[in-house]
């Protein structure tokens, strides 16, 4: 978990896989300086205003607000995120596909796919190997 409400964003930024400037476009902003103050800014000199933590939660209703602001719980409020019903879309074949955010262009990424396809037989690994720990710690503790 990160300290800062400024980390959590750029993570946020990351994970959308956008810079300041476009994450600023998606927000509606003319400039990206609001956000980009942000992201330079140290640990505690410089916070997001209530508008723009608005702005976020409003354009992309799936970002936990309670995580953004203060750490707590995970970035998405779904584990299991739609990504179709929760306003992401990916159109392509893997290959330069393009990211929409509501209905808007974001940017080319032809990895999108097989990274969140990755991920995905990543965290199906990961889980069998926790159900497969508790059987033993089960086992054992029968013992």
């Amino acid at each position: 978990m990160d300290n800062t409400v400024n980390k959590r964003l750029k993570e946020l930024i990351f994970f959308l896989n956008l810079n300041t400037t476009e994450f600023s476009k998606q927000l509606g902003y003319k400039s990206a300086e609001k956000i980009s103050r942000l992201i330079r800014s140290g640990e505690e000199k410089s916070k997001p205003s209530f508008d723009i933590l608005l702005d976020i939660t409003n354009k992309f209703d799936f970002v936990n607000i309670e995580w953004l602001i203060n750490g707590n719980g995970k970035m998405l409020k779904s584990e299991n995120l739609d990504i179709q019903n929760k306003n992401i879309v990916q159109s392509g074949n893997g290959v330069g596909n393009k990211i929409t955010i509501n209905g808007e262009n974001n940017k080319e990424n032809p990895n999108v796919d097989n990274s969140i396809l990755e991920k995905d037989k990543e965290i199906k690994h990961l889980k069998e190997q926790l159900k497969l720990k508790d059987k033993i710690i089960q086992l054992l503790e029968r013992k």
